[in-house]
């Protein structure tokens, strides 16, 4: 067998054996924005039973600015919101979310509030 014909053979196996490893860790990555909507809007947007929770308001820079610095980083405020603070319970109440959905919805707020 030539050196390139094997090297040829070689490239293809490790192609189709990594393309559904590549596929899966894809599917892995949650969807902050979807996480958002689903578990986190309900208290964390301006919507009239919103008012009530008291929670910081995603898009208030303000605000998320002066929480990040009380946290004092990104993953204080991950952990904050995976164990629950202040009225906030653990994951906001939806335990069946996981902490990696948890920390694509802070994400996600953060930067619709300027980070």
């Amino acid at each position: 067998m030539t050196r390139n014909k094997f090297l040829t053979i070689i490239s293809a196996t490790v192609f189709l054996l990594a393309t559904p490893l590549l596929a899966m860790a894809a599917e892995a990555v949650p969807d902050g924005a979807k996480v958002y909507d689903q578990a986190c809007a309900k208290c964390h947007t301006s919507a009239f039973g919103a008012f009530f929770s008291g929670a910081p308001k995603t898009g208030k820079q303000q605000t998320w600015d002066r929480l990040l610095q009380q946290a004092g980083s990104v993953d204080a405020l991950i952990a904050n919101a995976n164990q629950g603070i202040g009225k906030m319970p653990a994951k906001g109440g939806a335990n069946d979310l996981s902490d990696e959905d948890v920390a694509a919805a802070v994400h996600y707020m953060l930067s619709k509030s300027g980070h």
